[in-house]
């Protein structure tokens, strides 16, 4: 359900206009999100410089670390908006023809896709005069608890101030059909789940009916917690400044800046050092440092941390809860697979011969910030052990595109194309894709671009260290 929820949300915030706006992922965030809502993110390390985290709502809002007040935060609306969108597609096809982007068929027959939708939704603001009223309250004493896991996590935190809202019960369609004889496989299409061979006539429809109040998308301010009270800041270049400013963490990123990014340690006269975000062999050193520290572990971990993995890929929440209890160093309360890789951690912590613990959450640093179809997909990808080709393939499109800020055409190479014939390239197309590249599946062409870059990197990560644990 979600990548059609996704979809209609980012045509929704296109037509509007409001590039400040955050698209919202889900419909279960859609739900849960409000104004004054207080959302988490984690705070910068080495990947974040090229990989933007997404925002992880909370279950409390500003006023619940705030005291009291009689008066009630006032905001802003706008008018109700109305928009729409149908699309149909429809075409004869002959054996061993390519149907759009995605889609490989061989048929003789009849294909037919569409999908359509209605959206009315209004943009709610927070004035100025409103901000500046509540961020003259004091702070709730003592600190309450879980404003105190925040601080632990070492995370950062931020209050959603404007934001667009349903104010109808649209339902979203989609539907698909096929007339003839022959095969169809699109496999990460999420309201598309045929494949095999059709004979005489198959049809797949999909619905979605959303709720109104749900919000489709959102503008968050950065908070600061100061010793009697807060702030919320306003520009953009405050994303910089951490939440909490006595907090003892000490990010990763500190570290990083220290290390030489080149090999020579005096750069020659007259070299200019290139910037670490456009750096690819920066990016590269620390997916190498990862992957030699996985490598280190006994093979029964590492296989029982990639199957756990693989049993949690496409739950999200799953994978956060487990984040979650690692950098809060909580190894218990937890089910699932997520649980089992708890225990495991337990019983090796007494062996202190490797850093199990750190070496996991780098694995879901670079999970994370990727879409849940492409978890979809790496669970796919997984089970097909094909990790290798995607990761070879990736890596063949950063490395010489990483400096570029501008959009330049180029070409996917053939060799690497080659070992992932099939359902493999489908869903290496499919991965490729969601990270905002347009790829066509009759011809390797392609086009850099610099939007795609942040999830291209945290892709390879994640197949590099995968592919380290699919070894063992």
């Amino acid at each position: 359900m979600s990548s059609m929820f996704e979809r209609e949300v980012k045509y929704l915030l296109k037509e509007l206009g409001k590039k400040d706006l955050r698209a919202v992922n889900s419909p279960d965030d859609a739900t849960t999100l409000c104004q004054f809502k207080v959302l988490r993110k984690k705070k910068h390390t080495f990947l974040s410089m090229f990989v933007e985290y997404p925002d992880v709502p909370t279950q409390f809002c500003l006023m619940d670390i705030l005291q009291p007040s009689a008066s009630f935060p006032e905001t802003s609306t706008t008018e109700t908006l109305v928009f729409g969108i149908t699309e149909a597609r429809r075409g004869t096809l002959g054996a061993g023809v390519d149907v759009s982007a995605g889609l490989q068929a061989e048929l003789l027959g009849e294909i037919a896709t569409s999908h359509e939708s209605s959206l009315e939704c209004r943009f709610v603001k927070t004035p100025l005069a409103t901000l500046t009223e509540l961020i003259q309250r004091k702070l709730l004493k003592p600190e309450p608890w879980f404003l105190q896991q925040c601080r632990k996590r070492g995370e950062n935190l931020y209050v959603v101030t404007d934001f667009v809202e349903l104010t109808n019960s649209p339902t979203l369609k989609d539907s698909f059909s096929a007339k003839g004889s022959g095969n169809v496989s699109i496999p990460w299409n999420a309201f598309v789940k045929v494949k095999g061979q059709i004979g005489g006539l198959k049809d797949r429809k999909k619905m979605l009916t959303l709720k109104p109040g749900m919000v489709v998308g959102y503008k968050r301010r950065p908070l600061v917690i100061r010793e009697d009270g807060c702030e919320i800041l306003l520009h953009a270049h405050d994303d910089e400044e951490d939440t909490f400013q006595d907090d003892m963490f000490q990010s990763r990123l500190e570290e990083v800046r220290t290390l030489v990014i080149t090999d020579e340690s005096i750069l020659p006269i007259g070299r200019i050092e290139e910037p670490i975000s456009q750096n690819f062999k920066a990016l590269q050193n620390e997916v190498s440092q990862e992957v030699n520290a996985l490598a280190q572990l006994p093979k029964d971990v590492q296989r029982a941390v990639f199957h756990n993995l693989r049993a949690i890929l496409r739950d999200r929440k799953a994978l956060q809860d487990l984040m979650d209890r690692l950098e809060e160093d909580s190894l218990d309360h937890l089910d699932g697979p997520g649980g089992t890789i708890l225990r495991i951690l337990q019983e090796k912590s007494k062996e202190r011969c490797f850093n199990l613990k750190s070496d996991i959450l780098c694995i879901l640093e670079a999970l994370m910030p990727l879409s849940d179809i492409q978890h979809d997909l790496l669970a796919q990808s997984m089970e097909m052990r094909i990790l290798s080709g995607q990761r070879d393939l990736v890596r063949s499109i950063l490395e010489p595109n990483f400096k570029y800020p501008w959009c330049i055409p180029f070409t996917l190479k053939p060799e690497l194309l080659a070992p992932l014939q099939g359902k493999g390239l489908t869903i290496t197309y499919g991965l490729l894709e969601a990270c905002g590249l347009v790829v066509e599946p009759s011809t390797p062409r392609s086009t850099w671009d610099l939007e795609a870059k942040g999830p291209l990197s945290a892709l390879y990560m994640s197949l590099s260290v995968l592919q380290q644990l699919a070894e063992a």
